[in-house]
């Protein structure tokens, strides 16, 4: 496993979550997207991005994320998502960013910060 992280740069981790943990996290990532009350730019835990083409600023994200949902909460801090990580790193790892991205069509990526700029295999 470390040694296909190390040389692809990525990891299918298959049956870290199951079916029902993911239709789970699924369903309260789109529950905390639809909470109009929070998204405003004076929310100072959600970010702005610009579409790509139009340059219309939309929301990107809220961050951080976990203390919306319980559920979300509790799967950034699962032990088997830590253990696996801390494997590949060779060391003990800790939540310190949580944040929830919202994708939708047009947005823009973040550069080498979305495909791993900070990852271990230099």
């Amino acid at each position: 496993m470390n040694n296909d992280y190390r040389r692809d740069g990525y990891l299918i981790a298959r049956g870290l979550l199951s079916r029902d943990e993911i239709s789970v996290l699924s369903a309260e990532a789109n529950r905390v997207l639809a909470r109009q009350d929070l998204i405003d730019f004076n929310n100072l835990r959600c970010r702005w991005l610009n579409h790509f083409q139009t340059e219309e600023c939309r929301f990107d994200c809220f961050d951080p994320i976990i203390d919306l949902s319980d559920s979300i909460d509790r799967a950034a801090r699962d032990t088997k998502l830590f253990d696996l990580i801390s494997s590949l790193y060779g060391e003990e790892i800790c939540l310190f960013k949580d944040t929830l991205i919202d994708k939708p069509p047009g947005a823009m990526d973040y550069g080498m910060q979305e495909i791993g700029g900070s990852s271990p295999l230099s």
